[in-house]
């Protein structure tokens, strides 16, 4: 096989793989219970842009949600879990450059 074909064939995999991702965001988050660190793995996080699609997250068995590919900007997170206050963070900033961290401390509803 001709070796200018072999670098065509690897030139154009490599533009079509970082196709759009100039406009990719990527964010992590965690929620634990803050008065013993452990995980809350039933949390459900809302992550929206007033005006924009609303983003649904749901842990792993480890506390930790993932949401990639979406449009950098200015979020705001919502998040709750059972037996736990809500939680609210206003000026979530996700670009395309780094992964944006978000780590709640969730406080126990006293019975």
């Amino acid at each position: 096989m001709p070796r200018a074909f072999i670098y065509l064939v690897v030139f154009l995999g490599l533009q079509l793989a970082g196709r759009g991702q100039e406009h990719t965001g990527f964010i992590k988050l965690r929620a634990v219970n803050k008065t013993n660190q452990d995980p809350i793995r039933d949390t459900l996080y809302l992550c929206f842009n007033p005006g924009q699609k609303t983003y649904r997250l749901l842990p792993d068995s480890d506390g930790l949600a993932q949401l990639r590919f979406f449009e950098p900007g200015r979020y705001s997170l919502k998040a709750s879990a059972t037996g736990y206050l809500p939680a609210h963070q206003k000026k979530v900033i996700v670009n395309n450059i780094h992964t944006t961290y978000i780590y709640l401390k969730f406080r126990p509803i006293k019975p």
